[in-house]
């Protein structure tokens, strides 16, 4: 079997272990401006990134970060913050 016209890497995981990789190194690396590991699972988290960074900078109603769209995006829960006052 021939890989013409498949996209995407497979990382030996299941489609939501790769997304689940995917989407956690995409918040590591929107959260600490960094992060370390291998340069074909970077390779695969730049577009991810990018088209994130672009739903940011658009700013409209559609790509608020309160959008169901974005939220689905990020893996950060909202639970573990607490409130101080």
């Amino acid at each position: 079997m021939h890989r013409h016209g498949y996209q995407g890497r497979k990382f030996n995981r299941e489609r939501d272990q790769r997304r689940a990789l995917v989407k956690g190194l995409a918040d590591s690396l929107v959260k600490y401006e960094s992060i370390e590991t291998t340069l074909p699972k970077a390779k695969e988290v730049v577009p991810y990134v990018e088209k994130l960074i672009t739903k940011a900078k658009k700013g409209d109603l559609h790509n608020r970060p309160g959008d169901r769209q974005a939220a689905d995006r990020s893996q950060r829960s909202q639970t573990g913050r607490r409130n101080r006052t």
